[in-house]
């Protein structure tokens, strides 16, 4: 027992591969002690019912079955609390007949409780610091769970999708417990930096205030030396140009893109592709072993091979160094074989030396510690202290979404990724010198599209970044479908070898199902999206129709030697067969050929009558003109006569019936006419009338003037009655 806790002592793992701490562990190390062992763990348990069978798969693939036949459902518990405890007794039938199973006087932990407060009263603490997967403190008034945005099988519903990539926008404020879902660029390998732009890092993060800053020698040590078995923690060392550690590097590195690994490349993961993300994990085995015991059988460290297996996330890629020739242009190298990290430490302290950096090389298993002057370019990552509420899966830092990485041993949070901002830096010009260049000449996928889910917990959206497979439902799925139907191609390759291929076509009601998972959608840029999951049903077309079709050919091809057989006689059969249809075909023709003559003979018959009634059709309308011709001269004729004329035919009727209508036509038109006529003269009328709305007075009349003059209604002067008295009434 220490002052500070207790210690535990663990020395070597069963597994030859493994590296193992040997030396004393704190509670926090117990799990991490191992670097392999964790491989073994359990990743599912089956139970096969119809079997009575438990399977357990480890995470290497290696299954363990468990034998439950001895066990059915009958199956019956009862639970009795008591004074002393609780009694839990069993009873249930297996193959050998009943089984009782009981046990008494189990301490609870309300039991526990109160006897702790009995012992050391009330005031114990009692408030758990999580890792920012749970909320709540572990109080009564905050009970732990599950965060919204942490994985449960599949991800709590999201209200919609939205592409910041294309303009898409979160709100600025939400409902509590609001969540989107968003596609948005994320940069793994960052930029490069020299001195002066990671001076504006560390003046553009400190502003922000949440903590973040740019990683001092004494921060990178810490974390190096976490990672190091004992004997070789040795990062916080002031030598300059000397490899430290001998893990540290090759636990952090990523596991692709490093000279002599494979490239970080990303296959196209669209279910009706059938394949599955290759990211390039070696299988951490390579290298030379040493014995695992020295001369007096104390267990050694095996010696590994320096490539990276990226153990705790931190995917430490090669993006390799800047700097600029002598006409202030940027020159690129070391791309796939080294990543260089500034800190803000000056060499032995002093402010007028060199900056430290950290060298992660590509045949190295642990990390360089070298001195730099401000010019060159090199990555940058970020840091800050954990107080135990502040770590959250992703964060934005300056507007760019990164994830994050929990070290809770030295209470430390990490990018995931290097920096990776431009804007507001000084980029490069001629006659300029830049304080921000690309990786390798910007030949590296920049920008790849990924999935985040976004809670809002009342003050800012938490957010955590998908992993390919996850699924999340969407309530408003409706996005980005403009077509009644998506035509999809399936291809496989049969057991010959040969590829076929066939359309499949989806209707857009299954575009609209509301289940989503995440699918890388390109090779070249990696991008992510969520596709429906209804594209999984040609995958599952195409991973279990598809071999069942194969098989089903290859048994056909096996048999086709007894099929051949099978086949002659047939085809002696079939010749008979042509003979008699060939017999029957002719006196079908036979018969066909006189039907023909007689169809023909009738034909003519029909086509004779025909002309027949043309021509009585053709006589009847010749005599009836002549008789249409008669009446009109008959009708002129007598047009001077008075009185009545009769038409006598039916000619002569159309013509009067016509002649009247032209009348009747004449009368409406002059009646129209007289209509208006009447309407203009009433309101000629009308307008003269008097204006009874006025008072008249008479005076005396001048010889200009008149003694009364009375104003018509439509105001106009010609209309208006004057009235002139003469006063010379002749003598008296």
């Amino acid at each position: 027992m220490a002052n500070n806790g207790i210690y535990f002592y663990k020395l070597v793992s069963p597994y030859p591969q493994d590296v193992t701490k040997n030396c004393k562990l704190t509670i926090n190390e117990i799990d991490s002690n191992f670097f392999n062992l964790e491989s073994y763990d359990i990743e599912s348990a089956d139970f096969i019912r119809e079997e009575k069978v438990l399977v357990l798969t480890r995470v290497n693939g290696e299954k363990l079955i468990v034998d439950l036949s001895d066990v059915v459902y009958d199956l019956q518990a009862n639970v009795e609390c008591t004074d002393d405890g609780l009694n839990f007794s069993m009873h249930y039938d297996g193959k050998d007949g009943p089984n009782d199973v009981t046990m008494e006087h189990l301490i609870t932990l309300d039991m526990l409780r109160n006897k702790i407060e009995e012992l050391l009263g009330t005031d114990i603490l009692t408030k758990v610091i999580t890792d920012g997967t749970l909320k709540g403190d572990g109080t009564l008034n905050s009970p732990l769970g599950l965060k919204g945005t942490e994985k449960t099988g599949m991800y709590a519903p999201v209200i919609s999708r939205i592409d910041l990539t294309n303009g898409g926008k979160l709100p600025e404020v939400a409902k509590l417990g609001t969540r989107y879902a968003t596609i948005e660029y994320v940069n793994d390998y960052g930029y490069l930096y020299n001195d002066a732009g990671v001076d504006k890092i560390a003046a553009q993060v400190e502003e922000e205030g949440r903590g973040w800053r740019v990683p001092s020698k004494n921060d990178w040590d810490r974390l190096l030396n976490l990672i190091e078995p004992c004997q070789y923690r040795n990062h916080d060392d002031a030598a300059c140009h000397k490899e430290l550690g001998m893990f540290a590097g090759k636990y952090l590195k990523s596991a692709c893109g490093w000279l002599g690994q494979p490239e970080c490349a990303c296959s196209a993961t669209v279910p009706v592709t059938g394949c599955t993300v290759d990211n390039g994990t070696m299988d951490g085995e390579s290298g030379d072993y040493i014995d695992d015991t020295d001369d007096y059988g104390v267990p050694q460290e095996a010696i590994q091979g320096p490539e990276g297996v990226d153990k705790f996330g931190m995917c430490v890629l090669p993006s390799g160094v800047g700097m600029l020739d002598g006409y202030g242009r940027p020159q690129y190298n070391s791309f796939r074989e080294k990543a260089v990290f500034w800190t803000t430490s000056h060499v032995y302290g002093d402010v007028d030396q060199d900056k430290y950096v950290k060298v992660f090389d590509w045949n190295k298993g642990g990390v360089v510690q070298e001195a730099e002057c401000p010019s060159p370019y090199y990555s940058v990552r970020l840091v800050k202290d954990y107080d135990g509420s502040n770590y959250f899966d992703t964060e934005y830092i300056d507007g760019v979404p990164y994830k994050t990485i929990l070290f809770p041993e030295i209470r430390q949070i990490w990018l995931a990724s290097n920096y990776a901002k431009k804007e507001g830096f000084v980029e490069y010009s001629q006659g300029v010198v830049p304080e921000v260049i690309d990786v390798n000449a910007g030949e590296v996928n920049e920008k790849r599209k990924a999935v985040f889910i976004n809670e809002w917990n009342g003050c800012y959206w938490e957010k955590k970044e998908l992993v390919e497979g996850d699924t999340v439902v969407i309530q408003n799925p409706c996005f980005d479908t403009t077509d009644d139907e998506t035509t999809t191609t399936i291809t496989w390759i049969d057991g010959d070898g040969f590829e076929h291929s066939v359309d499949v076509v989806l209707p857009e009601v299954t575009q609209y199902n509301i289940e989503y998972r995440v699918y890388t959608t390109s090779e070249d840029s990696c991008d992510q999206d969520l596709i429906n999951t209804d594209y999984l049903a040609i995958e599952r077309l195409l991973r279990t129709v598809m071999p069942i079709i194969e098989a089903y050919r290859k048994e056909l091809k096996d048999d086709i030697a007894d099929l051949q057989d099978q086949i002659d006689d047939l085809d002696d059969k079939l010749d008979d067969e042509i003979a008699r249809s060939t017999a029957k075909d002719e006196e079908l023709e036979s018969g066909l050929t006189q039907e023909i003559a007689r169809a023909m003979a009738a034909e003519e018959e029909l086509e004779n009558e025909i002309l027949d009634e043309i021509s009585r059709a053709t006589s009847a309308e010749t005599q009836l003109r002549e008789a249409l011709d008669d009446e009109i001269a008959a009708r002129k004729a007598v047009d001077g006569q008075e009185g009545p004329t009769y038409v006598t035919n039916e000619g002569a009727y159309i013509s009067a019936a016509t002649s009247l209508n032209d009348a009747d036509i004449k009368l409406d038109e002059g009646l129209r006419e007289e209509v208006e006529r009447a309407k203009a003269a009433e309101a000629e009328l009308a307008g003269g009338i008097l204006d009874p709305t006025k008072d008249y007075v008479m005076s005396a009349s001048t010889e200009s003037n008149y003694n009364l003059v009375l104003e018509t209604k439509d105001g106009v002067e010609e209309h208006f009655i004057k009235i002139k008295f003469d006063g010379n009434f002749g003598e008296i």
